[in-house]
């Protein structure tokens, strides 16, 4: 199956982050600015979004983060790190009014033989010491009183090596005949941190101070040595909110193109459509 050409991929990422902010820009400048931003006022906790802790806030959740001052956040996301993959992100906003705001978000993960499952695949694999660095830009805009929208570019540098023992391997290549294989490794490429490179844009539409509705689409690419993913889906959510505590529930489809050779070194070429669920449960304590 055929798939986008990489550098089609960069330049359609580029195209719309420009067009976004200069058009957001543009808008925005035809007003005048004041001091506040609009980053509070998005209350959908999410990567993606433009959403800040306040200062001292701290969030417990699949995605666990600090407010450490208005404009700077520090988490975990705690699934990579139950897995054994230890990672650490920061988010800061750089540009801020009350229509427009440009969040810098930068994101590693680092992951080894050792801590992969409490070291419970030792045996499966030769060699694991892989890390990754992701930077991430979100754009994101009000268009109402209600209705915001993002636009979030990430992008990533994978190094280390990996490498799988003769058990692995023989496990691996059963998994293939059984049609297990590509699950695995677009769940193992997307929990290690293997993104490239993705782009989503969403918006997010306040129906109550309590309930927040979230639509978005998304393209991204991975890459897991030789074997490469590329991905475009589309989600719902609905997210509850009280003052401090929280829940996410959404369904979607995505497809998924795989392309490539894979660690037991067969060709493996293949695109399904894959029915999503999205859930997230967080705590807010001041």
């Amino acid at each position: 199956m055929a798939s986008t050409s990489g550098n089609g991929f960069r330049y359609s990422i580029l195209a719309a982050l420009i067009i976004s902010f200069y058009g957001g820009f543009a808008t925005a400048s035809q007003a005048p600015l004041e001091q506040s931003s609009l980053a509070p006022h998005s209350r959908m906790q999410q990567k993606n979004s433009s959403l800040l802790l306040p200062s001292g806030t701290l969030r417990l959740g699949g995605s666990s983060s600090y407010g450490l001052s208005n404009s700077l956040n520090l988490g975990t996301d705690l699934v990579p790190l139950v897995a054994g993959a230890r990672n650490i992100n920061v988010k800061a906003e750089v540009y801020g009014s009350p229509d427009t705001s440009v969040t810098l978000g930068l994101e590693t993960f680092h992951v080894t033989r050792a801590s992969l499952l409490g070291g419970a695949q030792k045996k499966l694999l030769e060699t694991l010491d892989l890390s990754s660095v992701h930077p991430r830009l979100i754009l994101t805009r009000r268009l109402s009183e209600r209705l915001l929208t993002h636009a979030a570019w990430e992008g990533g540098r994978n190094w280390g090596d990996l490498a799988l023992s003769e058990e692995g391997k023989q496990r691996q290549r059963q998994s293939q005949r059984q049609g297990l294989f590509a699950d695995q490794s677009i769940l193992l490429m997307a929990l290690l941190g293997f993104t490239q490179e993705s782009f989503e844009v969403s918006g997010e539409w306040q129906r109550s101070p309590h309930e927040t509705l979230l639509l978005a689409a998304h393209i991204a690419r991975y890459q897991l040595e030789d074997l490469k993913a590329q991905h475009f889906g589309v989600r719902i959510a609905q997210q509850w909110q009280g003052e401090n505590i929280g829940f996410r529930l959404g369904a979607g489809a995505l497809y998924q193109d795989l392309d490539g050779v894979s660690l037991v070194g067969e060709t493996l070429q293949e695109g399904r459509v894959l029915p999503v669920a999205e859930f997230d449960f967080f705590l807010l304590m001041k």
